[in-house]
């Protein structure tokens, strides 16, 4: 549970292996609006917390501009980051957690992000939900055994449209913070 006041905390920033970044950060968490916004090392994150496991939100920095969301939990959790193409293209990016995955998915014709909600099934299939639904809007597989770098790959669209297209997504860090 995230508590009022000063946060102080350490993230690894990664846009694709190998490079990464430690970055010191500090900021507020504000628990009426469930709110928190951290700067430091040149970035500034600001993001809303779930009340239960997820922080997400948009963050910028020197060099790039993005979105990113986090899981709470003493489970280790794998983040893959990606694009999807087809009928819209973008960023595609989530955290899997045991069977739990979490993510954003940003269309490069900007717009608000949309959240990616779903579960990691047997043979290590993916399935992904219009938030708050059982509506599909993506399915694919994550491979994770037997390869230096895991990664993901899919089908998403559109429910209701005709808009769909691929996905696809390779680990962006294996490191934890604490």
């Amino acid at each position: 549970m995230l508590a009022p006041g000063d946060i102080s905390a350490a993230a690894v920033y990664s846009r694709g292996a190998p490079t990464q970044a430690t970055l010191n950060l500090s900021g507020t968490y504000n628990p009426s609006n469930k709110t928190l916004s951290v700067s430091g090392s040149g970035y500034t994150f600001t993001g809303t917390y779930d009340g239960q496991s997820q922080l997400d939100g948009n963050f910028s920095g020197p060099t790039t501009n993005g979105t990113f969301v986090t899981l709470q939990g003493a489970e280790l959790a794998e983040a893959f980051c990606g694009t999807y193409s087809g009928g819209d293209n973008g960023s595609w990016s989530f955290i899997i957690k045991g069977t739990e995955v979490r993510g954003q998915a940003q269309s490069s014709s900007e717009g608000a992000p949309i959240t990616l909600e779903g579960v990691v099934g047997r043979k290590d299939s993916l399935t992904f939900y219009v938030p708050g639904t059982q509506d599909v809007m993506g399915t694919g597989t994550v491979t994770t055994q037997g390869v230096i770098t895991p990664f993901a790959e899919g089908d998403w669209s559109e429910p209701g449209t005709q808009v769909s297209g691929t996905w696809e997504a390779d680990q962006c860090f294996v490191e934890t913070a604490g």
